[in-house]
């Protein structure tokens, strides 16, 4: 009796399994397609008082020569109020340590400033980038922070900021790679100055830059980018050092 349940078991177990198969093909095949997932736009986390330390190399080709500059940014962030969504910057250029035309220049412990506010997400806003302090003040257009959705391949559009009243920032940006903990950008940026005379001939500079925050504090983490303009290739490292 043993022997002929066993042969009974043996025929009915390959149906079994076919019948498991096919439920497991249809199965999958009338799954819809997954689509990609969307995650909220990164947003600047305020504090009352914060302080943060990045480290600073900008190298320049141009018609003035070859330089590398070495320097610290040391930002100071201050909310005025918690029901104000945004914070006041203030950016000291520390520790110059300059390299022109291959010849050293004195160390400068302290050589400008940079103010401004910061919202959410955005440019930093009421910003200077011109004058003497110029170069050191541009590699700050790397924290805009998109105020789109986020997924795998998305693209957004940098709408037109105007600085110094005069020269107007506009461009388009996509996420480069994203993870639990960070996200990168990369962006690309045209300028314009509007006070120029009509027909003026000089190609206006062009900007770009991969910028990787925090997701979590909207911190910018390390930033690198390029600043081509008609007086020659401006190229710049950030790193947040605390």
């Amino acid at each position: 009796m043993y022997h002929e349940l066993f042969d009974q078991a043996k025929a009915v177990r390959p149906s079994f399994r076919g019948n498991v198969l096919l439920f497991f093909c249809i199965f999958t095949m009338c799954q819809a397609p997954q689509a990609d997932t969307v995650h909220p736009p990164v947003m600047r986390v305020f504090r009352k008082r914060q302080m943060d330390r990045y480290a600073v190399e900008i190298d320049t080709d141009g018609t003035a020569g070859k330089g590398v500059y070495e320097f610290d940014w040391k930002v100071s962030g201050q909310q005025p109020d918690d029901r104000v969504a945004e914070s006041k910057i203030s950016v000291a250029f520390l520790d110059l340590r300059a390299t022109i035309n291959d010849q050293e220049a004195p160390v400068r412990k302290s050589f400008g400033a940079a103010n401004f506010r910061l919202t959410p997400t955005g440019f930093p806003l009421d910003l200077s980038i011109g004058g003497d302090t110029g170069l050191f003040v541009l590699p700050l257009l790397s924290w805009y922070l998109p105020k789109d959705p986020l997924g795998k391949e998305t693209s957004f559009a940098v709408p037109e900021t105007v600085f110094d009243n005069v020269i107007h920032v506009s461009g388009e940006g996509s996420v480069k790679s994203m993870d639990d903990k960070a996200v990168t950008f990369e962006m690309k940026l045209q300028f314009q100055n509007s006070s120029k005379p009509a027909g003026e001939t000089d190609k206006p500079p062009k900007f770009s830059s991969s910028a990787t925050f925090n997701r979590q504090s909207g911190t910018l983490m390390k930033s690198e980018g390029e600043i081509d303009s008609p007086s020659g290739v401006v190229k710049f490292h950030i790193r947040h050092l605390r």
